[in-house]
């Protein structure tokens, strides 16, 4: 069933049903208080003429389709729609009343009540959009905010009606099938709890041991490292690049000269655009290491028609509240091999031995996915190309009313289909103020005609409209201070990208008129 927004309810609900009430009360009132006393009617005649009318103004609106008129501008179209509701009615009632030798009223009486009509339908059209324009603006404008349809409470009902609330279950079995499916490859997945933990089971699968050099992403999520930590190997940090964001081929290649014994690469596909994956899986190839691909941003992206999340020999995907389909808060992994994921599986379920009694020979972990957060997910997969594709019209959207201002789009390349999960920016070097960071505070002087990130989300948070950093690349982070970080460029991509870029609200559900309004602060610096 198609879901209406709230303009669309409110302009049926005008159209169908108020419109035609004012038309009825004012044709009513006037003929009969107004008008007996001079035009010698009586009330059987004003109510014949209230229901012909009132009858005709209904039809005409829904020939005209009233409801479908967009009122947050209040065009001239709509305007021009009501009047002809308004007068075609008492056109057509002064001719029917001597076709049927009723009581005579003038045409100057019906067409006055028309008029009057006019006038309170547009007054009180005016008067609501008015408060809701108010009440809209006042909304805040998310980052990324989940967005349900009606799949997911019948799949989540049907956990229910089965009494099959506990982890695992059929919807987890339909959610991990469903998704091999989308993703087209000769995939195994098994669903978790989060995406972290998804990632810890993959940095288990890739035989990392303590002490092990494991070269990451640089410029991404601390749960992208946080689980090589768990088992006490050592992350070194490779740059970013300025073509997709991600890890740069060429760094990567310089930090396998440095660290030759190194053999798990940790790779992400930052706010949903992939990597150079042709350069990088060379080089992993031939240094024999295992890609370990962090798909949590990139989910329905692809690199030569081929999906994220299926390049490595254990991929991850995350289903976190912000991401582009969520299930509230989980995650999946995916593998080459069968056996890696009944592995992955085993100590998910605390490595519980097959034994008639609870039998433990490994550590294990308490990473499965709740059967009935798996139906949200089954229904949310259902909807994720509409996802990409209003991701993209978001991105676009920004792109083009942003062309003359001195920023940059986060970028992808040709042969990609990012899915577009957040719409970043980059402010041009000569037109970023000064500003001073701390771990945890900022300080900017305002410069006219330029700004910074910080500066910018300041005045955006003033006007209730949620941003983000770029992500703090790991090396700058004081946990990771003493690791490696290996670059190719005259400085630090990631550095320079955490400085000069911010993310923009990107939420499914934004509206055109608040793009309009984010980007219209934005031009104000320039």
């Amino acid at each position: 069933m198609k879901r209406f927004s709230r303009l669309q309810k409110t302009n049926l609900l005008f159209g169908l049903l108020i419109d035609p009430l004012f038309y009825a009360l004012i044709s009513f009132v006037f003929l009969v208080i107004g008008v007996s006393m001079f035009i010698r009617t009586n009330i059987y005649v004003a109510i014949f003429h209230t229901i012909i009318g009132y009858c005709l103004v209904i039809i005409l609106r829904l020939i005209l389709s009233v409801y479908n008129q967009n009122w947050h501008k209040f065009p001239l179209l709509s305007i021009v729609r009501i009047a002809i509701c308004e007068i075609v009615p008492c056109l057509v009632v002064y001719f029917v009343q001597y076709r049927i030798n009723i009581g005579h009223v003038p045409f100057i009486t019906l067409l006055t009540i028309s008029l009057l009509d006019f006038i309170a339908v547009v007054s009180s059209r005016f008067i609501y959009y008015a408060i809701y324009n108010k009440t809209a603006g006042n909304q805040r404008l998310l980052l990324s905010s989940p967005t349900t349809h009606e799949e997911e409470m019948r799949y989540v009902q049907e956990a229910f009606d089965k009494n099959w609330v506990a982890p695992l279950g059929f919807n987890c079995d339909g959610f991990e099938n469903e998704m091999v499916e989308y993703l087209k490859e000769d995939m195994h997945a098994f669903a978790t709890m989060s995406g972290t933990g998804a990632i810890h089971l993959a940095v288990k699968l890739a035989g990392i041991k303590p002490g092990d050099v494991v070269l990451c992403s640089d410029l991404t999520f601390a749960a992208t490292v946080n689980p090589v930590c768990y088992e006490g190997a050592k992350p070194v940090f490779i740059d970013s690049e300025y073509d997709t964001w991600n890890m740069d081929p060429k760094a990567l290649e310089k930090a396998f000269e440095k660290y030759p014994n190194a053999k798990v690469v940790v790779l992400v596909h930052l706010y949903g655009t992939p990597a150079k994956m042709d350069e990088i899986i060379s080089i992993c190839k031939k240094h024999n290491a295992v890609i370990i691909e962090d798909a949590a941003e990139a989910l329905g992206a692809t690199y030569h028609d081929q999906h994220c999340g299926t390049f490595g020999r254990y991929n991850i995907l995350s289903f976190n509240g912000n991401k582009i389909i969520t299930t509230s808060g989980g995650g999946m992994l995916l593998t080459k091999e069968e056996k890696d994921r009944n592995k992955a599986l085993f100590w998910a379920t605390q490595s519980r031995e097959s034994a008639p009694w609870y039998e433990h020979e490994e550590l294990g972990y308490n990473y499965r996915m709740s059967n009935v957060i798996a139906g949200i997910g089954r229904g949310q997969l259902k909807h994720l190309e509409d996802h990409k594709r209003n991701k993209e019209i978001i991105y676009n959207r920004y792109k083009e009313s942003l062309k003359d201002v001195p920023i940059e789009m986060n970028p992808y390349l040709e042969n990609t289909k990012p899915n577009f999960w957040l719409s970043c920016l980059l402010i041009k070097p000569e037109y970023l103020t000064k500003c001073t960071r701390t771990e945890t505070t900022f300080e900017y002087k305002h410069e006219k005609g330029k700004c910074c990130p910080d500066e910018l989300a300041t005045v955006l948070k003033e006007n209730n409209i949620e941003t983000r950093p770029i992500w703090k690349p790991m090396h700058m982070q004081p946990i990771f201070k003493n690791n490696d970080f290996i670059y190719v460029a005259d400085k630090p991509v990631s550095e320079d990208l955490f400085a000069r870029g911010i993310c923009l609200p990107s939420d499914i559900k934004i509206s055109a008129e608040q793009q309009e309004k984010v980007t219209n602060i934005i031009k104000s610096f320039f």
